[in-house]
């Protein structure tokens, strides 16, 4: 019998490997054996996105996790609907209960009973607002929402994937977050010319 099999899995739904790092370790020293889920539609461009693929990819392999993969780079459909949101913040929570959902329905799909998400990592985001989400899909699903504020790993992540050459992103995902993040460096451009 493998010392795996009696442990719990969750389902870690994982946007980069430096994210990835702390919350498979902390998600280990809570008895589970973590399942890498990899479901991003909003990342772009298309070249972003399969950075950050290979980088939890290699890292999946490197632990020995199995890592569940759903390929949807949807840049017309995400256009499509970003347009429609009144500002950013709308675009955020519109995006975390996005993949949020996806990780719990293919969590009931997979018969796994917990999730977690690398979202909790990030400074940047809302926690509150994933929190709550999270809590209310856990109740629409039946399946056990692990909330951890990650962010005390934060650093911790960054420093290993420095350390160990993985590539580190600029931008949250989205072609809009990448303009917001170089969005001065644009307006200092425009002025000098």
């Amino acid at each position: 019998m493998s010392p795996h099999s009696s442990r719990p899995k969750i389902l870690l739904h994982c946007c980069c490997a430096p994210c990835t790092f702390y919350p498979v370790e902390r998600s280990r020293e809570k008895g589970f054996l973590p399942i890498l889920y990899w479901d991003n539609p909003h990342i772009h461009p298309l070249k972003e996105y399969m950075k950050r693929f290979q980088g939890v990819k290699r890292f999946s392999e490197e632990e020995n996790l199995s890592l569940d993969t759903v390929h949807n780079y949807e840049l017309q459909e995400f256009l499509g609907w970003v347009k429609t949101l009144p500002n950013s913040q709308e675009r955020c929570y519109t995006c975390y209960r996005s993949r949020l959902e996806r990780t719990f329905k293919r969590a009931r799909e997979l018969s796994i009973h917990a999730v977690t998400t690398t979202l909790l990592i990030s400074p940047m985001q809302d926690h509150q607002y994933l929190k709550e989400t999270g809590k209310k899909l856990s109740e629409d699903f039946n399946i056990d929402f692990i909330y951890e504020d990650f962010r005390t790993g934060f650093e911790k992540g960054l420093n290993k994937a420095r350390g160990n050459g993985y590539y580190l992103q600029a931008y949250c995902g989205c072609i809009l977050s990448e303009y917001e993040r170089y969005r001065k460096k644009y307006q200092r451009l425009r002025e000098r010319s």
